[in-house]
């Protein structure tokens, strides 16, 4: 199996008629202003492939997510390519809580192996308060 690439953003779009993807606010950094904090809503995508259609029907995969190397946390998922060369999982984590800044990482795991990293870093900004004289 070859995993070709990994997505991260917010909202993921599937057009019905064409199946063809669309990514909605890619996760690049994150910027905030006080701990403890939460990313609503997360998809993350990853595209597969293999060297011959029926190869490798069904792949168990892990996906976990941590922030500076503490676990958040892990879900398994099962990749069923149906027949096909290529295929792609989408999956939709309702809540990624954020207790400090640092490296956030989503990683697609086989057999226990990292395959796949998709790494944002978040900062920790200063909140301005702007008060009148």
């Amino acid at each position: 199996m070859k995993f070709k690439s990994l997505v991260v953003c917010e909202t993921c779009l599937v057009d019905g008629r064409t199946n063809a993807l669309s990514f909605i606010n890619i996760l690049e950094e994150i910027n905030l202003t006080t701990v403890p904090a939460m990313i609503h809503k997360v998809n993350v995508i990853a595209m597969l492939g293999q060297d011959f259609p029926g190869e490798n029907p069904m792949i168990p995969l892990d996906i976990a997510v941590t922030l500076d190397g503490e676990l958040i946390l892990s879900q398994p998922i099962t990749v069923d390519f149906k027949g096909r060369q290529d295929t792609r999982f989408i999956l939709e984590i309702n809540g990624v809580p954020l207790k400090s800044g640092g490296l956030l990482k989503f990683a697609v795991k086989q057999n226990g192996n990292e395959m796949l990293e998709y790494v944002v870093k978040v900062h920790m900004q200063d909140q301005l308060v702007t008060r009148p004289q």
